[in-house]
């Protein structure tokens, strides 16, 4: 089979407004199905309507890929392994394609807990033990008994960073206090990640739950290039807000270093006001 040639446009608008799934599923049906077009896939993907959407949302997010026309339905009668093995082989650099495409199997989730599990062994001899006692932790708070893919997850991420201890320091406040105020934020958010980085345990932090988590994801505050704490000058904030805040400016990120610079610079772009 001759894989076409990739043409990316180099416009990210429309694939910075669309979350990995989104992207996956996108991919997924132009390289599969020829007979969708890119305005079926903005109504039954992305939800729009393809009367006011005229299809460009999926097409900007394909057209950044360097996935055009000449792409549509190349695998409609190839089963997902194959069309890996396709792109694999040839010359050209498919290898983020490749993940989105892997994303959309049927054992994606398990594959992602597998290889997050197998991380955890190779970095602590007791992260069995660690493992069931933070997802004993997730359970007991939001109640329920049944274990999802998500819930798994999380308590492996939680379970490499606070380990076996009792206590923990945020990375941003520099406080230290039980586990069960602390969690594992996600640095860049999750939707973003693409599989790879769902796998790095990098992409996570540990940050208390009196404050630090919110004021991180809402992005009230900022990790600069250099490691520390700012004041997010692109949003607005109240003067008793701001003194809050202020009590963390100029501490060092405690989780910030070359594997996880990339993370931090992709929330501080997130923020920045289109």
């Amino acid at each position: 089979m001759l894989v076409p040639k990739l043409d990316p446009s180099g416009r990210d608008r429309e694939y910075k407004q669309r979350n990995f799934e989104e992207i996956s599923q996108i991919v997924h049906s132009w390289l599969f199905a020829d007979d969708v077009g890119h305005g079926e896939m903005d109504r039954d993907i992305l939800g729009l309507d393809p009367l006011s959407s005229k299809g460009w949302q999926s097409m900007g997010v394909l057209h950044f890929l360097g996935l055009k026309k000449e792409f549509k339905g190349i695998f409609r009668d190839t089963d997902l392994n194959q069309a890996i093995i396709h792109l694999k082989n040839d010359n050209q650099d498919f290898s983020f394609i490749i993940e989105l495409l892997e994303n959309t199997s049927e054992n994606s989730d398990a594959s992602l807990i597998e290889s997050l599990h197998e991380t955890g062994k190779s970095r602590d001899i007791d992260f069995e033990e660690r493992y069931k006692l933070r997802l004993g932790e997730l359970v007991d708070t939001d109640g329920q008994g049944n274990q999802t893919q998500s819930r798994k997850e999380q308590s492996i991420l939680r379970g490499i960073p606070f380990k076996g201890v009792a206590e923990t320091e945020c990375a941003i406040c520099h406080r230290t206090l039980p586990t069960d105020l602390m969690v594992a934020a996600h640095i860049k958010p999750r939707s973003k990640c693409s599989t790879s980085e769902r796998k790095n345990p990098n992409v996570v932090m540990p940050v208390c739950k009196v404050g630090c988590d919110d004021f991180f994801e809402k992005g009230y505050i900022i990790v600069n290039s250099g490691g520390f704490i700012r004041i997010n000058d692109e949003m607005n904030h109240s003067s008793q807000l701001k003194s809050i805040l202020t009590e963390t400016v100029g501490n060092k990120c405690t989780h910030f270093n070359k594997e996880t610079a990339q993370f931090f610079a992709y929330k501080r772009d997130s923020l920045k006001r289109k």
